[in-house]
């Protein structure tokens, strides 16, 4: 089994949080926070995605389904309509992507969000040094 190597995102400890200029914390904290729920977004969405292998395994390994798939094919080569689908059959859809894109586009606005930040607090930083701010 694999294991996953991401850790839980976090701010700076107290001891260097003090070397972050203020307006920097809030977007920063919120990037990490869209971090942390697109990550658990992907998590579920692996999850899902490891079941529906598994059901679809396991149904393809089932004599009555692999009967009715048989029979299906006859009938599309006789030019008989079909059986209708198995309800276990029905069941298995391809989990949803939905949230996990929308997570995506969470941290991508926290990031534009901190980049705009990140620049205003840069040419502030020149603007001190350069004895004009």
């Amino acid at each position: 089994p694999m294991t996953s190597s991401f850790t839980s995102l976090s701010l700076p400890t107290s001891s260097s949080a003090n070397s972050l200029p203020a307006p920097l914390t809030s977007p920063l904290s919120a990037l990490l926070s869209s971090l942390d729920t697109h990550q658990a977004h992907l998590s579920t969405l692996s999850f899902q995605s490891r079941q529906l292998a598994r059901d679809r395994t396991r149904l393809d390994s089932n004599p009555n389904v692999a009967r009715r798939r048989m029979e299906n094919e006859q009938r599309a080569k006789d030019g008989l309509p079909l059986l209708p689908l198995a309800p276990e059959e029905l069941a298995l859809q391809e989990p949803s992507r939905l949230e996990t894109m929308c997570a995506l586009a969470g941290v991508e606005g926290a990031a534009k969000v901190l980049s705009e930040a990140t620049g205003v607090a840069l040419v502030r930083s020149y603007a001190s040094r350069a004895g004009t701010a």
